[in-house]
This record gives structure tokens, sequence and C-alpha cells, in this order.
């Protein structure tokens, strides 16, 4: 299943479907027919929905990874359930259903091992998980069999520890609950209905390591996990040193600092000085320059770091230039083809969405979506100027109205107006909230003009004025 959109793990996915994000610079799809085909499963149905052409531009016929693969479009989303079925003329055998952006080493022969040993028309894969408010949770009696599901509890719901890991093995029978075209969902629709019926189902609870890669955290994490855990270093293909891994091609100059375990791909220069601290990923043809320090962060492909930059658990899209001394903190998204130009700070958890430039001398944050550019220049020729809740928010326009009132008079008299639009207004509270905190006096005049707002001002004998509009063609 690869369709999703991955709405929690944008920036990442704002020009790449889910399955595609890289693990250890491969998609995390490719781990999963990885693990099909360990398995002897060699015939697989990819169902898409979201940016589908990458995906089958990627695996193709399958060929290449010695499979078959066929693909089934969603025109709109049908639910997990519906989405399966579309792919209905694959459905003549037991089948194995398994999600494109869940990374994992399941031993699906035990599972399947289990299934047929009960008799089971749906089992569910299952795993213990310390804290389950994510996942959906289920119950087994002693025997495996299923007794009870919920879906993403509160804490106050919480019964079980066991989450479904969204992997399955269906009996092709299941699906006759629903027909194609239909939004069916498995977890919410089709196996409660199944309990309901008496139908056989199982929960396969299994030890062996899985992680939905759904949010920043766990995309993070999941790379910490495989670099500390021996008995999962297989993935990471041959080491050129005790935790060190570095792809074809790449470069170590003499003096650069590599503090295991750390990735490298292929084609990469680490320059003298640098300095990679543990947990470190870096993709193919990446560059890193004299003096500059990571730390636990994910550099994808493409990337030109230059000298003297700081960058700490942070996330660095395909194709972005870093220029000298910049600063990038925990939690920190920079989206594909962006730029941040020379001596910026990007703020602990800022997220900056593809093909945007930071300028010189900034510091960032709050996120970047709509804007293409940051600057320190906030004031325009005439006025200020910006996208609402994006560089205009309303944190700043209170901020705007407290130094107004500090620098032209303290306790002085302000004419705010603003036009009709509620974008404006809301802009307006905020600004006359800042003024009216430096204990200043404010004339609020509604729906008015510019020249209403200069009237006003002479009028009431005021120290000064603040007009807002909202452009209608923006």
């Amino acid at each position: 299943m690869s369709g999703g959109i991955g709405t929690r793990l944008r920036p990442l996915t704002c020009d790449l479907p889910k399955p595609m994000v890289p693990i250890f610079n491969k998609p995390v799809m490719e781990y999963g027919i990885e693990l099909l085909k360990k398995h002897g499963i060699k015939d697989i149905a990819v169902t898409l929905h979201y940016l589908p052409n990458m995906i089958m531009d990627y695996f193709g016929s399958g060929s290449k990874f010695d499979v078959n693969i066929k693909y089934y479009i969603e025109e709109k989303p049908l639910g997990t359930g519906g989405s399966v079925k579309n792919a209905d003329d694959f459905l003549d055998t037991t089948i194995v259903v398994i999600s494109g952006d869940a990374f994992t080493d399941i031993d699906l022969k035990k599972a399947y091992d289990f299934h047929v040993e009960k008799g089971s028309k749906a089992t569910l894969i299952l795993k213990k998980e310390p804290i389950p408010l994510e996942y959906g949770l289920v119950v087994t009696n002693e025997d495996g069999k299923i007794i009870r599901f919920l879906e993403k509890p509160s804490w106050g719901e919480v019964f079980s520890d066991t989450i479904n890991t969204g992997i399955y093995i269906l009996e092709p029978e299941v699906f006759q609950y629903y027909k194609k075209g239909e939004n069916f969902d498995f977890s919410k629709d089709l196996f409660p209905k199944l309990l309901e019926d008496g139908v056989p189902i199982y929960g396969y609870i299994t030890e062996e390591y899985w992680c939905d890669v759904g949010d920043l955290s766990t995309y993070i994490n999941t790379h910490k996990d495989i670099l500390s855990q021996k008995s999962k270093k297989y993935l990471l293909e041959d080491n050129q040193g005790e935790g060190i891994w570095a792809g074809e091609g790449t470069i170590i100059e003499r003096g650069a600092k590599i503090y295991p375990p750390v990735y490298i791909g292929r084609n990469s220069v680490i320059k003298a000085q640098a300095s990679l601290e543990p947990y470190t990923v870096i993709g193919n043809n990446c560059s890193i320059g004299e003096g500059s320090s990571i730390k636990r962060s994910i550099i994808w492909d493409n990337v030109d770091i230059s000298n003297n930059c700081e960058i700490r658990k942070a996330v660095i899209c395909n194709n972005v230039k870093i220029d000298e001394r910049n600063r990038i903190f925990e939690g920190t998204v920079i989206g594909a083809h962006s730029k941040i130009l020379k001596n910026s700070t990007i703020k602990p958890g800022v997220k900056i969405w593809p093909h945007k430039t930071i300028d010189e001398n900034i510091t960032l944050n709050e996120n970047m979506v709509w804007e293409e550019k940051a600057s320190r220049k906030l004031f325009g020729s005439r006025n200020i100027s910006g996208i609402y809740n994006a560089t205009i928010t309303p944190e700043i326009a209170v901020k705007l109205g407290t130094s107004l009132a500090t620098v032209i008079k303290s306790k002085g008299i302000y004419i705010v107006n603003s036009d009709e639009h509620n974008l404006s207004k809301s802009i307006k509270s905020s600004i006359i909230s800042g003024i009216l905190s430096t204990g200043s006096l404010v004339i609020n005049i509604e729906d008015s003009t510019m020249p209403m707002c200069r009237f006003g001002v002479k009028h009431f004998k005021a120290d000064g004025g603040v007009q807002i509009r909202t452009d209608e063609y923006k």
C-alpha cells in the first residue's frame, strides 16, 4: 500500500511520495520489496494515489529487483481496504498486505505458518508498543484469537500495549465483504465485521523490528536504531571501519573527524576539519565543508554544506545549498532545492518548505511555507507587507504595535484603522494590543481607508497612526 500523502512528514513529502522517503539513501519502500523477496514473494501489487509516477519510474516492472510489480492507481482515496480491493485481479490467493512506508525485518514465514496453523482468514501482525496512542490497539486471547479493536485511543481508553503494524495475511474470501471502488478500511470496517460474524481472525505478535516512518521524530530515530543495533547492520552493507560506512567514490580528507556510528553515501566529500558526530547519515554526492559539524542529522543527496556550519538533529532534503557559518538546530527540516545564505540561524523545530531562500544574517524561528524568501528587511519603501500567518503573524503585529508606541511616544494617542477584511481586522487587534501594553490610548476606526487614517491623526491630534489593508489579488 503506497498511496499515502504523508502529511505529518512534510516538508519531506511536499514533492515526494511517502514510500520514496529515503532511509540510508534508499526509498523506504525498497526495503519492503526486499523483505518480500527474501521470503519468496515475487508477485507484488502496488496501490498508488499521491505522485504515483515517481514510484513507477523508480521501481518500473520490478525486474531490477528480481520481482514482478503491477501498479493500481486510485483516482480518489479508497481507504486501506478499498485500496487493496482496487487490485481485485490480484486477489485470487492468500496475500500479504504491507505498507510501503513501514520499515521492518519481520519474519513473514513465521507469521504465515501461524496463519495456516490457526486456520485464520485474516491474520494481523502485531507488536508491543510502550506508548500506543498513535496506533490501533488489538486485544487477543491466549490462543492469539482477536477479541477487540480500538483505533488510536486516548490514554483513558488504553487497554492494551499490542498495536496493529498494518501488515496482514488475508484469504481471498474476506474481500467479499465490500465492492471494488467502495471506500473501506481494514481496521475500522472489515476486521470488526469479521469479528462480529465469527470469522477466524488472529493476531501474530512479532518480536522483530518495526517502525512506522510517520513523523520526523520516528524518521530520525529509525536511522539511530539501525546504526546502534548490531543485529540490523546487515541493512547497511559493508562498513569501512568500526561503525563507519562509506560508499564507493566517497573521499574523507585527512584531518576530518568521524565519530562512529556514521553512514556516508557514494561520491561524497568530507573536507579537512569537518566533524561528523554519532548517528549522522550523509547522502550521495554531498560536500561537507571545512570546520562544519554535523550531529544526529539526516542529509539527503546532492547537498552542499559550506565551511564552519553547525547542524544538529536536522533533516536536509535533496539539492540544498547551505553557505558558510550557518547554524541549524534540533527538529529543523529544510525542503528540497532551498538555499541558506551565510551566517544565519535556523531555530529548533522550524520547517522550511522546498525552493526557499533564507537571506544572510537571518534568525528564523517560524516555519517558512508560502514566502519564497526570508529577509532581514521587514519594512519596504512605504509599508510593511507579507503573508498572513507566514511573515506577518499576530505575534509580529503585537511587537510592531509595542515598538511603534515605544519609539514615538509612550502613553500617547494612536489611530488604528483597517479595511473590511477579516485578516486586516485580526492584525489590527494584535497591533492595538501591542500599543495598549505601553500605556498608550488607541482610537479604533472601523472599515476605513488611508485618507481617513491621516484625517484621524490630524483631527484627534494623535501621535501616530496605522492603517492595515488586505490585498484581494494575492
